[in-house]
């Protein structure tokens, strides 16, 4: 990656971050811990290190 990019890409996290809040994150997090099974779906690598798969 290159210098550029990878400020840009900085930037971009730190714009996202500003965009969640708290409560909500609390919520959300709620939901996932309340259910029996939780079933992710990407393209990529993304799902699978997100997976706690057996």
């Amino acid at each position: 990656m290159t210098k550029v990019s990878t400020k840009q890409s900085s930037k971009n996290l730190d714009i996202n971050r500003t965009l969640f809040k708290g409560q909500d994150v609390e919520t959300a997090a709620s939901w996932l811990h309340s259910t029996r099974q939780i079933i992710a779906v990407g393209i990529g690598g993304g799902s699978t290190i997100a997976s706690q798969e057996p």
